[in-house]
């Protein structure tokens, strides 16, 4: 099995001398280009250039970028590597996107990169109901020692409404100019609203479509309907960009979203926790592997022989490191909420933490069946 390395992608020195005086055109998917956008605005003073995008909803926040129809603007200019630096923001189209780009004398690491080399590491912050913030401990990590978060983001990821609202205010008044700061929310809170007027961070509706899945996950939570989400979205400060995604079964796009500040992306159908899975799977529990079948919400069968011909390839979720609970313990894996690497994010230094990560065994039984490329985003 491959090991699980943690990534450091580009610096922004780096890619500012990689694009020198080229036109930047970020090529791909909707969500995918507007989280390049953000990277290249907010990051390397890179604030134009062209997208090429099938759709055009989400970029109102990115004036000095043009938004093309792929086919239109290859129809009347071609791409070269003395004239455009490309970011390929693709994963269905990757393959025709760069098969273009090297029959044009493009080469990759020098003309183009792939938009998961761009980013630096992803932090995240996971936060259950009832949980109770270890503010002082997280707030250590992210401030004694920059170099551990340089050019990251910190993606603070469940519900504050059930949870520790002042600890969560504190965190996004040290953090939110610091590093970037995401916000997923899996049920609305009426906090966010005034905390996008203080802070600054991006924020992502997890809604469920699926309301047996949400009620499996978290059976004391009553489950949010889409108009909750409509109307918070309305009230949030338009500066700030939301992403809309469902999760569960899939449903109609609602073009009735009208939103500035809307980034339009495809339907997820992820789980919280593999954590059930993997332990079905070990021990044969044929009633506990229907019982999980049940509660993800889509063709389990299907996805896992999908994914186990792809032991061999590297972990889909290296790039997201570290994962912190709420009480500072550090977690192997977002996807997996009950196995951790440390009981506080302050036992081990960070390069143990990943030396760690890379060689430790639990990592090694989800490879086993194939779950580390459980990316169902793309069995889809």
């Amino acid at each position: 099995m491959r090991e699980v390395r943690s990534w450091f992608g580009y610096d922004a020195h780096e890619l500012e001398g990689l694009i020198g005086s080229r036109r930047v055109i970020v090529w791909g998917g909707n969500a995918s280009c507007v989280e390049v956008l953000a990277f290249l605005r907010d990051r390397c003073r890179c604030d134009q250039g062209d997208v090429l995008c099938m759709q055009s909803m989400g970029f109102s926040l990115f004036k000095n970028y043009s938004i093309h129809h792929p086919q239109f603007f290859l129809k009347n200019q071609s791409i070269s590597p003395e004239h455009h630096f490309v970011v390929v923001a693709s994963v269905s189209y990757r393959k025709k996107i760069v098969e273009y780009l090297e029959g044009h004398d493009m080469q990759h690491g020098r003309d183009f990169i792939y938009a998961h080399q761009l980013f630096r590491r992803k932090m995240m912050l996971r936060m259950y109901p009832d949980d109770c913030l270890d503010v002082e401990t997280i707030l250590h990590f992210f401030q004694n020692d920059r170099k551990k978060i340089a050019g990251g983001t910190l993606e603070i990821a469940g519900f504050p409404n059930f949870t520790d609202r002042r600890g969560i205010d504190a965190l996004l008044a040290a953090l939110s100019n610091v590093i970037p700061v995401t916000l997923s929310l899996y049920a609305p809170s009426a906090d966010i609203i005034a905390w996008s007027k203080k802070y600054v961070f991006r924020l992502r509706f997890n809604i469920y479509t699926d309301h047996s899945v949400f009620k499996t996950q978290f059976p004391d939570v009553n489950v949010p309907c889409i108009d909750e989400w409509l109307t918070l979205g309305k009230q949030i400060d338009p500066s700030i960009p939301i992403e809309y995604v469902s999760i569960g079964d899939r449903q109609p796009n609602r073009d009735d979203i009208e939103l500035p500040n809307l980034i339009r992306t495809e339907d997820e159908i992820y789980p919280i926790d593999f954590s059930q899975l993997l332990h079905a799977l070990e021990t044969q529990d044929m009633h506990l592997l229907a019982q999980v079948k049940m509660s993800y919400g889509f063709d389990l069968d299907n996805a896992l022989q999908y994914a186990s011909r792809q032991k061999e390839k590297n972990c889909m979720c290296e790039r997201i490191f570290p994962v912190l609970n709420a009480d500072a313990s550090v977690a192997v894996c977002h996807l997996h909420r009950q196995a951790t690497l440390a009981n506080s994010i302050e036992d081990y230094s960070f390069t143990a933490l990943e030396e760690q990560r890379r060689t430790n065994d639990y990592c090694r039984r989800c490879q086993n069946y194939g779950l580390h490329r459980l990316d169902l985003t793309l069995l889809n």
